[in-house]
């Protein structure tokens, strides 16, 4: 991708627009920055936008918040890392820069329906 006079473009020269543009930086963003930064106000602040706008293009394109975009990708580092490491509940909690692991527990059970160490046997078990 590349701009011309401020207008994004695919490489082969089609153009994203606008609010896309901004979705995929949303993305790009949460990417880097999800074990750090939580807030959707800061990621509305990076991209020079208000929380408004962010958010009511995330919704059109993904259907979802800015912060269900930030919990998703969270909640998929979770499972990456119960999948494929043997790090504790407490110890992928800290990876994730969380400060408890009791309540990364609740909320990934609110998530996924079962505890972190029942995800777990019930990802391998299927590997």
């Amino acid at each position: 991708m590349f701009t011309i006079k401020g207008i994004e473009l695919f490489e082969d020269g089609s153009y994203l627009p606008a609010d896309m543009a901004l979705v995929k930086s949303l993305l790009d963003l949460v990417e880097r920055d999800f074990t750090q930064e939580r807030d959707p106000k800061i990621y509305a602040m990076y991209l020079e936008t208000t929380i408004k706008l962010l958010n009511k293009c995330v919704a059109f394109y993904l259907g979802k918040t800015v912060h269900e975009v930030i919990e998703q990708r969270i909640h998929q580092e979770a499972l990456k890392l119960l999948r494929g490491t043997d790090l504790t509940v407490k110890e992928i909690a800290n990876v994730l820069n969380l400060s408890d692991a009791s309540w990364f527990s609740r909320c990934f059970r609110k998530y996924e329906g079962m505890s972190p160490v029942e995800c777990r046997k019930k990802l391998r078990s299927v590997i």
